[in-house]
């Protein structure tokens, strides 16, 4: 069992290697970038969908407010009058409002609070996502420096390298002229 388990681990190295060849790490760094940047507007777009839900609810308290100071006044009034029936559905829907309204205010510090939450998240995520989206760039940068050196590099290993053997060639025909005429190396 030993020899076996060696072997899939030794063939399973042996495949990493070859991807890890194949992989263009500047293409992955750049499609990473992309998921990222996916991740952090999808977040921001989240923030501000709530924010808007945030403004909605706050519309729908300040009606409720006005609602209730309405009612509140028509409760007065139908008191003042002695119309008890009106003044008992006033108070039902007072009551109905009140819980209403009661129901929002919570609503709406949940709502803050998962906005500062949020908030921070995507403010942080944006920072990071810039700070790699530099740092990505320095890298493809110096990846594209390193292959412009290796392309000068390889030009003038070859022109020396055609040079010496110009040389050497010549070399080669003095030689051969000195043993043609004769004469001692």
């Amino acid at each position: 069992m030993g020899i076996l388990n060696r072997f899939i681990r030794l063939c399973k190295a042996d495949i990493h290697g070859i991807i890890d060849q194949i992989e263009d790490k500047e293409l992955l760094l750049k499609q990473h970038l992309r998921e990222m940047e996916h991740a952090v507007v999808k977040k921001e777009t989240e923030l501000q969908n709530l924010i808007t839900f945030k403004e909605q609810s706050q519309k729908e308290y300040q009606k409720c407010k006005k609602e209730i100071d309405r009612i509140e006044k028509e409760i007065s009034f139908s008191i003042e009058k002695e119309k008890d029936d009106i003044s008992r559905v006033l108070i039902g829907k007072l009551n109905s409002l009140g819980l209403h309204k009661s129901n929002l205010e919570n609503h709406l510090e949940l709502l803050e609070q998962k906005i500062k939450k949020l908030s921070e998240c995507a403010c942080q995520q944006r920072k990071k996502f810039d700070e790699l989206k530099i740092k990505a760039s320095h890298y493809s940068r110096d990846i594209q420096c390193k292959k412009w050196e290796k392309n000068i590099d390889d030009i003038n290993l070859r022109y020396f390298r055609d040079q010496f053997c110009k040389e050497e060639v010549e070399l080669e025909l003095l030689k051969r002229k000195a043993i043609f005429k004769g004469e001692i190396i």
